[in-house]
This record gives C-alpha cells, sequence and structure tokens, in this order.
C-alpha cells in the first residue's frame, strides 16, 4: 500500500474509534500516532498554454473536438 492509502486507512480508523469513545464502547482510542493521517502526495505537473496548444498540434484527425482545443481555449477563456 501507498503512504497515501496507509493515511486515509489510518483517518477512517481514528474516525470510527473515535466514535466508539464517544458512544463509550472504549474508554480511549488507541490511535494517537500524530501526523499519522496527513497525506504528503507530490504536486503533479501541469501543462503550460503552449504545451496544450503544441499537444493540440499534434493529434491525430479523428479526435476533432481534442484538436479545435485553441478555438475552445479561446473561448473559455473570455468567460
Amino acid at each position: 500500500m501507498s503512504a497515501v492509502t496507509v493515511a486515509k486507512a489510518y483517518r477512517l480508523l481514528k474516525a470510527v474509534l473515535t466514535t466508539a469513545v464517544d458512544d463509550q464502547l472504549i474508554r480511549r482510542n488507541p490511535c494517537r500516532i500524530k501526523g499519522a493521517g496527513q497525506e504528503k502526495s507530490a504536486e503533479r505537473p501541469v501543462l503550460t498554454v503552449a504545451q496544450v496548444y503544441q499537444l493540440a498540434d499534434t493529434i491525430e484527425p479523428r479526435y476533432p473536438s481534442l484538436s479545435d482545443s485553441r478555438e475552445t481555449w479561446g473561448r473559455s477563456s473570455l468567460l
């Protein structure tokens, strides 16, 4: 499992056990590791506008909606 998956699983377990404490089913929540539920994902790269145009110019004609992205981009940027 990835670190992100482990952090999400820990948060879920901690939430379930917190509810058990609130309902007086257990005395204390054993999930007490500081920072264990925090995700640390690398930021995903984002294309520049020039790279998007370059990609749109190289797409095969069978994808007309993608190859016309310059026109679409121009319209959406006006909004």
